[in-house]
């Protein structure tokens, strides 16, 4: 059995771009495939958790040799992406598992009248994955908490070459390379001990300040905390909304506040306030407020038609 095992993995990395246009077609194609199994959610988001997963073992399989080939090389390249201890790739396989399924297990309990409890305990599991990274990490900022999407196999001259030709180092990259130093050499001992590996090749994260890993904590509990005051007062009431909001703007605040910080981690609080977009769309905002001027705005002759539709 592990030999065709690792006969797969080495097909999978040989022929990584064909394998993914064949996941690109399994999903279009099961998506547009007409009236699937009855119109069964539950069946339905089954099938295509099972694609996800599928396609998330693939990008296991494609991120392990990368990390790999990281580690064999000699030159390093400040741009390039670096090692993760295996504890972290352990947690990042399993949050990148639930995010594949946890549409299908939301549906799956809802038919048995279990949705938010399900939802509830699923958002628990998740935080507590993520407590156990940011106290593996000494309270530093989470990023790369899922697995990278698919990236193409290169070998270890071409990726020198694409490093030298399209990645020139300047001073700026050396500062933000050199910040996780403020640390002290505790800090990067600590994470050179992680991997056994060279400094240069390890993704060594800003050393912390109390606010900024106050901050994380705050981000990682804001979900759970969102879901059960969503079950205690429901979808309608303002209170989990606003709760939910004021957790996020203060999380954000404290993690800025923190003026040494690496590439990955500013990418990582960008991404996060754009995430904020979706307030919009969150109930009782999106019914109460975007509904409401979207009504006051269509002309009556189309409300009318819409009705007798």
């Amino acid at each position: 059995l592990s030999g065709l095992i690792r006969a797969y993995e080495q097909f999978i990395l040989q022929n990584s771009q064909n394998v993914g246009y064949i996941e690109t077609l399994l999903q279009m194609g099961y998506n547009l495939t007409p009236a699937r199994f009855g119109n069964g959610e539950v069946t339905t988001e089954g099938v295509y958790s099972a694609i996800s997963l599928l396609t998330l073992y693939h990008d296991i399989i494609l991120w392990k040799h990368k990390q790999k080939l990281i580690k064999e090389q000699t030159s390093f390249s400040a741009h390039q992406k670096k090692l993760l201890p295996r504890w972290w790739q352990l947690c990042a396989i399993l949050l990148s598992s639930m995010s594949a399924t946890e549409v299908f297990v939301e549906i799956y309990y809802r038919e048995k009248n279990k949705r938010w409890r399900a939802i509830l305990f699923f958002e628990m599991f998740r935080a507590f994955i993520r407590l156990i990274m940011l106290y593996k990490s000494g309270g530093a900022m989470l990023v790369r908490q899922r697995v990278p999407a698919k990236d193409t196999v290169t070998t270890h001259e071409e990726e020198d070459m694409s490093n030298m030709v399209l990645h020139r180092e300047t001073m700026m990259d050396w500062v933000r390379q050199s910040s996780p130093d403020a640390g002290g050499k505790s800090w990067t001992s600590y994470w050179i001990s992680q991997l056994n590996a060279p400094r240069q090749a390890i993704y060594i994260p800003s050393f912390p300040t109390a606010q900024r890993t106050l901050g994380e904590i705050l981000y990682i509990l804001r979900p759970v905390i969102y879901v059960y005051f969503l079950m205690k007062f429901g979808r309608k009431a303002w209170i989990p909304w606003i709760i939910s909001l004021v957790i996020d703007l203060l999380s954000n605040k404290l993690s800025k506040g923190q003026k040494k910080t690496n590439t990955d981690e500013a990418e990582e609080l960008t991404r996060r306030k754009l995430l904020w977009i979706f307030y919009l769309i969150r109930p009782p905002f999106f019914e109460k407020i975007i509904c409401a001027i979207s009504k006051q705005l269509t002309p009556n002759c189309i409300q009318k038609r819409t009705k007798s539709l």
